[in-house]
């Protein structure tokens, strides 16, 4: 277990009941620069832009959902908005992420249970959805959410822990 104050490894422990883990192991040495310098390219070099894209992705890494806020990544094809989401997932590990489409989350009435004890959403192929979308705003704004799964009993909602992270081609 790392402790993110000292940077120290410390010895597991049930008592600190973790419900996840990054599936890799912990690199002190390791440092962001290449990404710094891509995310830069990316953005056109803003710094403001780069600032934002690093603060969402800590976000993701340390839960911040009470941030209730979603990053909305539009652009035509060829800029970096699936590296971008690439990055994310690698970064938390697929494990701990799920892909949909809006039209599921808002019309499946399953498809929040797969939300559960995920930290991160991808939501792609946005533009091709005009409908509904107060599960989107249940998800991010840090609502409770319907747990059901096919030929179950219904258990109980749950408040997601995850950052959502939205791809489009245009508006």
């Amino acid at each position: 277990v790392l402790d993110i104050t000292s940077k120290k490894l410390e010895p597991n422990d049930p008592s600190y009941g973790f419900t996840w883990q990054l599936p890799y192991e912990y690199n002190p040495t390791a440092d962001c620069q290449p990404i710094i310098e891509w995310l830069s390219e990316m953005s056109g070099k803003k710094p403001d832009l780069v600032k934002l894209l690093r603060a969402f992705l800590n976000a993701i890494l340390f839960g911040l959902t009470e941030l209730h806020r979603f990053l909305e990544l539009v652009g035509p094809g060829g800029t970096g908005k699936s590296t971008f989401i690439w990055l994310a997932e690698q970064m938390i590990g697929a494990v701990n992420a799920i892909t949909s489409e809006l039209k599921y989350l808002e019309k499946n009435r399953f498809e929040t249970a797969s939300i559960y004890m995920k930290r991160l959403v991808l939501i792609t192929d946005a533009e091709r959805y005009a409908g509904e979308v107060s599960t989107l705003k249940s998800l991010t704004g840090g609502d409770p959410l319907r747990y059901e799964e096919k030929y179950l009993q219904s258990k109980n909602s749950f408040h997601p822990k995850a950052m959502v992270i939205i791809a489009a081609n245009e508006p």
